[in-house]
This record gives C-alpha cells, structure tokens and sequence, in this order.
C-alpha cells in the first residue's frame, strides 16, 4: 500500500497540472493525503488529511454543478 501510494502521488499531481487553481487545490490535498500514507503516518494523522481533501473535492464539485466559474491560477 506505501509504494502504491508513494506512485500514485505524481500522477495525481500530473493531472492537475495546468488547470484551475481550485482544481489545483484538489489534487494538492489528495497529494499530501497520499505522501502520508507512504511514509507510514498515523491513523488521525491520515484521517485528517483526507477528510480535508474530501471537503475541498466537494466543495469542486458543488461549484461545478452550479455552474460556478472557478478560480484560475496566478500566472508568474
């Protein structure tokens, strides 16, 4: 399950890439859920971090379904 994890990581991050910031958001906090579980952290720990990328998911989705336009990177 870690060395799954720790793979998934860059391809989570790789499909976000060049979109939305919102989206961006996502799959940053999706991201930072899977580095965890790779290095073995806790179970609240774990819990935690997807429970929070769970919240922003729904929260993409709601706005999406609305019709929402989402907010766009700031490009450097």
């Amino acid at each position: 399950v870690r060395a799954a994890a720790r793979r998934a990581v860059s391809g989570v991050r790789m499909a976000a890439l060049g979109r939305d910031g919102t989206l961006l958001a996502v799959s940053d906090a999706y991201a930072r859920f899977l580095e965890a579980l790779a290095k073995g952290a806790k179970q609240g720990e774990l819990s935690r971090l997807l429970v929070a990328a769970e919240g922003l998911r729904r929260d993409l989705e709601r706005q999406t379904a609305l019709g929402d336009v989402l907010r766009r990177p700031v490009v450097r």
